[in-house]
């Protein structure tokens, strides 16, 4: 079986349950929504770079190869074979 690589398809945060605080305006004041922009790119930059560097990647294709093992397992193919 050929893989293709892993990769990350979406990054997304979920704007419904984000609050944003300005420690300048206070906590009552409506943030600029540009500024809630700027930050939620940020978060979601943030968060894509610290998956990668936790292993996202490899940890996606060692569940993938593992759930296809016991897929064709159950197919009658015991034997899967990963070409890289």
């Amino acid at each position: 079986v050929t893989l293709p690589p892993a990769e990350v398809f979406s990054n997304t945060v979920d704007e419904s349950r984000t609050e944003i605080f300005d420690i300048q305006t206070g906590l009552f004041a409506k943030p600029d929504p540009n500024q809630v922009l700027t930050c939620i790119e940020g978060a979601k930059e943030k968060m894509l770079t610290t998956a990668m560097e936790d292993g996202i990647l490899t940890q996606a294709q060692v569940n993938a190869e593992a759930f296809l093992i016991r897929f064709f397992a159950a197919l009658g193919f015991p034997n899967t074979i990963f070409v890289k």
